[in-house]
């Protein structure tokens, strides 16, 4: 699901488990090692997939990834809580999704297509067969298919969710971790996907803010690039773009939420030549930038979008980042 090192949604995730600590703590320790290593974004998604491969042979437990699925906090994965939450419908969501999922991850994709009368989202990993990756699809797809559900009233449920794999032996026992396992689950399918109607694509999304999806498509047609830079460093503007806009976040909260001590997240950042405050001023104005180009919104707005209660203090960081050009003289020397 994942390929950079902001993976401490899966140790909270495994934290949560129902298991004797003894198990969990050795679940957690063997996601660590697999995963807060050096490397390219290939081995470190490799690392991923073997930590819940681990995390399977441990517990002794086929359905791992399913219950883990439903553990993770939404929030925590930022690209699919966020283009989820800030849609103005779920079609919408979901042509995001599918126009920038590669970009952030990049071994896997999501497509959104017609399939019959229905519309059918289906998820792929780009990738040489490996062992865990029916783990990936559970966990991803279930994910997802989660956060689609948090999105309609407790009744609601997708015409049909399928996977390729075969179901897992005694499968009905999820019904007793999660209410959704009671839904219409598929085996043995041409692909993995979860099915939905035309009224379900055309509900609207209660928390829809259009003015943060632009910013997130901005920084998300960026991420090609990004790709090339080390781990660390993706991680940390990966992170930063799941709270854009919170004034509270500094060091201290993002390395908490890639589960490593601050000391330990400066010094990475250190041995790739940047900083967390380099980082986040290319993060936010980056955006700044792109909105002041391509938008008609108010410097104001920009700057309360951006985590600033007041424009003064934007536009002061903004020319010190720009040597000396403030929003409006760039506004008006760029359109």
């Amino acid at each position: 699901m994942k390929e950079h090192l902001e993976l401490g949604w899966l140790i909270n995730a495994v934290d949560k488990l129902p298991l004797a600590p003894e198990m969990r703590q050795q679940m957690t320790n063997t996601v660590r090692q697999n995963v807060f290593q050096s490397g390219n974004t290939l081995q470190i998604f490799k690392g991923y997939l073997n930590a819940l491969l681990s995390c399977r042979q441990i517990s002794g437990d086929d359905k791992i990834a399913f219950h883990l699925a439903t553990l993770i906090t939404k929030e925590e994965i930022g690209p699919i809580h966020y283009f989820l939450a800030n849609a103005c419908t779920v079609k919408e969501a979901l042509d995001l999704l599918s126009e920038f999922y590669s970009k952030f991850f990049m071994f896997a994709s999501l497509d959104l297509s017609q399939h019959n009368d229905l519309s059918r989202l289906t998820y792929k990993l780009n990738l040489p067969e490996h062992s865990a990756q029916n783990l990936d699809i559970a966990l991803t797809l279930i994910f997802i298919y989660s956060s689609l559900k948090s999105k309609f009233n407790e009744q609601w449920k997708a015409k049909r969710i399928g996977f390729e794999f075969k179901k897992p032996d005694n499968f009905e026992a999820c019904k007793n971790i999660h209410p959704l396992f009671a839904d219409d689950f598929y085996w043995e399918q041409s692909s993995n996907y979860i099915e939905l109607t035309e009224a379900d694509l055309k509900t609207p999304v209660t928390t829809s803010n259009p003015n943060l999806i632009d910013f997130i498509k901005q920084f998300a047609s960026k991420m090609e690039s990004y790709t090339e830079k080390t781990s660390f460093y993706n991680a940390v503007k990966n992170e930063l773009l799941s709270v854009i806009g919170d004034p509270g976040v500094d060091i201290v909260f993002i390395a908490k939420k890639l589960n490593i001590s601050r000391a330990t997240l400066q010094r990475k950042l250190t041995q790739e030549n940047t900083c967390f405050r380099k980082i986040k001023e290319e993060v936010v104005f980056a955006l700044a930038k792109q909105s002041l180009i391509e938008t008609n919104e108010p410097i104001s707005e920009i700057a309360l979008m951006l985590g600033y209660s007041e424009i003064s203090p934007f536009v002061r960081a903004f020319s010190r980042y720009s040597d000396g050009v403030s929003p409006l003289q760039f506004r008006k020397a760029n359109t």
